[in-house]
């Protein structure tokens, strides 16, 4: 038997789009949905019978995550992760199934979230943005969610978040 590491990286990177698309329509909600980035991730995930590249899709289906990044969004061997991550004006969907053995992918939402996730913050407005599912659970798997307000703890806890707003938009430059 001969398998097609190439159609099965497609067939992989196709179901992380697709987990992205609901996953940001989870989070962001309609507007990102049916906004440029939805429509982006949509046409990409279907595209011509002949053209098979992925377009403005950017992301990985193998990402390399900091062990720092893992702790904060609860990545572990024996669970899923799912997450919307706002990082400057770029959006990402951190997809990790089986604990990574199936792949991280990180897929850019092509959206620009710090409105929505800023309110969120400045508001004290809950906004869920992690899921977590356990794997090795007897009877059904509860789903573990974690907000904006509760990652960002976690980010500034392990120094990876700017010390003040100046910093911030100086990174960003």
């Amino acid at each position: 038997m001969t398998v097609d590491i190439s159609a099965f990286n497609e067939a992989r990177a196709r179901l992380m789009v697709k987990i992205a698309l609901g996953l940001g329509h989870r989070v962001l909600g309609p507007e990102r949905t049916f906004g440029p980035g939805g429509i982006m991730l949509r046409s990409d995930l279907f595209p011509g019978e002949k053209d098979l590249n992925f377009g403005l899709l950017k992301g990985t289906i193998d990402a390399e995550v900091p062990a720092v990044v893992a702790d904060i969004v609860g990545l572990a061997d024996n669970r899923h992760v799912l997450a919307v991550l706002p990082n400057g004006k770029s959006t990402y969907a951190f997809i990790s199934l089986f604990g990574g053995q199936a792949g991280t992918a990180v897929v850019d939402l092509g959206y620009d979230s710090r409105r929505k996730f800023n309110r969120a913050v400045n508001k004290s407005e809950r906004l869920d943005c992690a899921f977590s599912i356990p794997l090795e659970v007897a009877g059904s798997r509860p789903l573990e969610v974690r907000s904006i307000h509760e990652l960002a703890n976690a980010a500034s806890l392990n120094g990876i978040l700017p010390q003040s707003r100046a910093e911030a938009e100086r990174l960003l430059r």
